[in-house]
């Protein structure tokens, strides 16, 4: 299985904005106004202006990619179907002892469980980043927010929370599957076009 170099630059491109995103948001702060602007603030307007952009961009574009085929879409969303929901339970039934036992399935096995959480990572991403929008457009210039906005901003907060614990576990699953020597992996860590 050799994954795409599309594939691998929207992967590197989600990945540098996604983790920008997460940590600048640790130390950032909102411009207030009339006072001069530090480096927290910076952190903001790269947080808000740049990666923000990218990072959205970058979910859509990997969406678009990923449910423009149907097995695809499928795999990642099996939300909607019986027959799929209970392939994914017995998926659970199976993987997931077999995680603690250190017997991934290889990567080249398109497993509905791998599938369904990438699906979920789609929709968180694409979800923290509408929801930061509806925020950049919605809080007024003296910081005041209508509820709208405000419900947008604690979506955000939940949204950011879920994406820290997402980074974790694909962090946590890319060096188990690196420790269980599956080959197939390191292709996302290759930057040359074959």
């Amino acid at each position: 299985m050799r994954i795409s170099w599309a594939t691998r630059m929207v992967h590197y491109f989600l990945l540098v904005s996604a983790v920008y995103q997460l940590l600048s948001s640790e130390w950032m702060m909102v411009p207030e106004p009339g006072k001069l602007a530090g480096s927290g603030v910076w952190l903001f307007y790269l947080h808000a202006w740049l990666f923000g952009w990218v990072a959205l961009t970058a979910a859509f574009v990997y969406a678009m990619k990923a449910y423009y085929e149907p097995e695809t879409w499928r795999l990642l969303n099996p939300w909607f179907s019986a027959k799929r929901l209970a392939t994914l339970f017995a998926a659970l039934r199976k993987e997931i002892p077999d995680l603690f036992r250190g017997r991934l399935a290889p990567l080249e096995v398109k497993s509905p469980l791998a599938g369904a959480v990438h699906g979920l990572g789609i929709i968180l991403l694409i979800g923290l980043g509408m929801s930061g929008l509806y925020l950049m457009l919605g809080v007024r210039s003296d910081r005041e927010m209508s509820l709208d906005t405000f419900i947008s901003f604690k979506f955000h907060e939940v949204f950011g929370v879920l994406a820290w614990t997402f980074l974790a576990g694909h962090i946590f699953m890319t060096l188990y599957h690196l420790a269980l020597r599956h080959p197939h992996l390191q292709d996302i860590f290759d930057l040359r076009k074959k």
